[in-house]
């Protein structure tokens, strides 16, 4: 059986967290992606995007508040085209098994 790897992107707030908390019930590989100073405690934890989104089966984002959006540090939506793939696939495979 092989485990699902699982990707946050996001801070250690509640939402990673709870996240962490489901790897460890469910036993699913959880890494992050996120700034330094807001790592998850015993987390596998990337700060390029482009490298960590590499293997993963599932990607899961946490919400911008319009503050962070408005921020001059704020990069934009680039992480979602690494997405677009996988959301497509998704698609067709609930298509075509409706």
């Amino acid at each position: 059986m092989t485990l699902d790897k699982y990707l946050f992107c996001g801070k250690n707030g509640n939402i990673g967290l709870a996240w962490k908390e489901a790897s460890e019930v469910l036993g699913f590989e959880l890494s992050q992606c996120y700034g330094a100073g807001y790592e998850i405690d015993d987390v596998r934890v990337y700060h390029e995007i482009e490298t960590a989104v590499k293997g993963k089966d599932i990607i899961c984002t946490d919400s911008l508040s319009a503050d962070a959006i408005e921020s001059e540090y704020f990069v934009g939506y680039a992480f979602k085209k690494n997405l677009l793939v996988v959301q497509q696939a998704v698609m067709v495979w609930c298509l075509r098994n409706l």
